[in-house]
């Protein structure tokens, strides 16, 4: 039996090419994963704006924050029929 293998160029190529398939996936996540990480980082006071805008509502919505909000408004009212 002979122990050496058919090979042409084409399957050298295709094999160096599956054999380093792991090591340019593993960089491409890594190149989309900073692309993302500077987009967020540039981005970062609009996204901290954003969140304290959705954390005030959230209080406004619920029941105590309406209630307080209420609370203000008569409060308002008053001083403005007083003057």
């Amino acid at each position: 039996m002979n122990g050496e293998r058919y090979i042409t160029e084409e399957l050298k190529n295709l094999e160096q090419e599956i054999l380093t398939a792991g090591d340019r996936d593993k960089a491409l996540e890594f190149e989309i994963f900073t692309a993302l990480r500077e987009s967020v980082t540039a981005e970062s006071v609009r996204i901290q704006r954003a969140a304290g805008l959705i954390a005030e509502l959230d209080t406004l919505l619920t029941p105590g924050g309406v209630l307080l909000y209420l609370d203000e408004i008569q409060y308002f009212n008053k001083k403005q029929q007083q003057t």
